[in-house]
């Protein structure tokens, strides 16, 4: 076998091993600080795969998912956020987006008691980037067979 075969074939095999679009860059964690009767900031835009964590800072409060006033039992989340729960974190991954789906994946959210005084919020998880190809083992295999017996290398 020739060098430039072997080295194609040794190339295609390599492609085997891409990412896939969930894991492509980093994961971020988001902070959002319960300020009062606010969240700060109130609305906030992330990324597939993103975290955020709310951070209690006084009072009694919650982080639940909706528009309000009050949970109707499909919450996507709904976490006490007080001094015995003071950091409430949720993850905006793909699994999480499958089993919540919401209209642009906007997920508003508010505090149960504070809701009258604007106590409220979103996040919205923007589109990651397109989905890389992945070339499985079948796939580096049927395209080196393809190479060969067309000549090509």
């Amino acid at each position: 076998m020739s060098f430039l075969r072997r080295a194609l074939i040794a190339g295609l095999v390599s492609t085997s091993t891409l990412v896939g679009a969930s894991d492509v860059g980093a994961q971020t964690t988001h902070i959002v600080n319960q300020v009062n009767f606010t969240f700060a900031p109130q609305d906030i835009t992330i990324a597939v795969g993103d975290t955020v964590q709310w951070q209690w800072t006084s009072g009694d409060h919650t982080v639940t998912e909706g528009a309000g006033p009050f949970p109707s039992g499909g919450e996507a989340f709904n976490s006490l956020l007080q001094n015995s729960n003071p950091v409430v974190s949720v993850t905006f991954d793909a699994a999480f987006l499958a089993a919540n789906p919401r209209p642009g994946n906007v997920y508003d959210y508010y505090c149960i008691p504070h809701f009258a005084f604007g106590q409220i919020g979103s996040v919205t998880v923007a589109a990651g980037p397109p989905a890389i190809p992945t070339m499985g083992e079948w796939g580096v295999l049927a395209l080196s067979v393809l190479l060969l017996g067309a000549g090509a290398v």
